[in-house]
């Protein structure tokens, strides 16, 4: 076999896998006469095990596979040729089954590929349930959709299409979202069009940050009741309660109707203090003792 050099960024460039595709640097040959060394000490003390059960491995291939994480990102994340791994799964020539057999270091390299989102590459398309919910949670604070789709690596209507009916998304876009989401969500931006907004995601049962457990796993479900959910901005209640005229979300008006009521207000003065109707005050009481009981 005629000797060169393998290009410096080549995965098997000072490995024994180099020096068995023709490569005679100085890196590969190094790596041959250690792995010549171990095997030969290995054998001296009866432990040589050339060989382990390609099996396991194959299954762990097909794990990642379906958490997005295919042939080509394995070997980038291990280290290893692409052709090592494609070796494992298919058949080799003139044979109908895969190999039974891989070597100790090459299963120890894809065993140690996990399948985590920060391990699949950014083009690859992954279930979208986690990213949607902490998208409707920010929109349940007052982000609009239109200032998230900004942050996001995606065309502003595709985020849209996203977080109104979406399924899949790409690991870009659930990396940016986890990101965006750490950042933002215990905020809660003001203005009217961010009490849009909430209204929205009010109107759509989208699920406010405060109401999961984790809502990154994905058999947790939201507590749509109790204050864990209760988004209110308590300075904006009081200053409504002392007659300031504010749009007030449902929660908040709840709790202001609430306060007067303590105070001993009549409905009449409650819906003069709040610019609201003497039958919304009435309606809000009633909401207010069955959120209580």
């Amino acid at each position: 076999m005629a000797t060169t050099d393998l290009p410096a960024d080549d995965p098997r460039h000072g490995s024994t896998a180099g020096k068995s595709a023709g490569c005679d640097c100085f890196a590969c040959r190094v790596a041959e006469s250690a792995w010549a060394r171990n095997r030969t000490r290995k054998i001296a003390y009866g432990v040589w095990a050339p060989w382990v059960d390609a099996e396991p491995v194959r299954q762990h291939l097909l794990h990642l596979r379906k958490h997005g994480i295919g042939r080509a990102q394995v070997a980038k994340l291990s280290g290893l040729h692409e052709a090592t791994v494609n070796t494992i799964l298919r058949p080799r020539p003139g044979s109908t089954q895969p190999p039974p057999h891989v070597r100790p270091e090459t299963a120890a390299a894809i065993l140690a590929v996990q399948p985590t989102l920060d391990n699949v590459a950014d083009a690859a398309s992954v279930d979208a349930t986690c990213t949607l919910r902490k998208l409707r949670a920010l929109v349940a604070q007052g982000h609009t959709v239109r200032d998230l789709g900004r942050r996001l690596p995606m065309h502003e209507d595709a985020a849209y299409r996203l977080v109104s009916r979406g399924t899949r998304c790409t690991a870009l876009v659930a990396r940016a979202t986890r990101d965006i989401f750490s950042e933002l969500w215990d905020g809660r931006p003001e203005g009217r069009e961010h009490d849009r907004a909430r209204r929205m995601a009010a109107a759509r049962g989208w699920a406010p940050p405060g109401a999961w457990e984790d809502i990154d796993d994905p058999a947790d479900r939201p507590k749509l009741s109790g204050p864990r959910c209760a988004v209110v901005d308590e300075a904006k209640v009081w200053r409504a309660t002392g007659g300031e005229r504010i749009d007030l979300t449902p929660r908040e008006r709840r709790m202001a109707v609430d306060i007067l009521t303590r105070q001993r207000r009549t409905a009449e003065e409650i819906a003069d203090v709040l610019g609201i109707s003497e039958r919304r005050v009435v309606s809000n009481r009633t909401r207010a003792r069955r959120v209580a009981a």
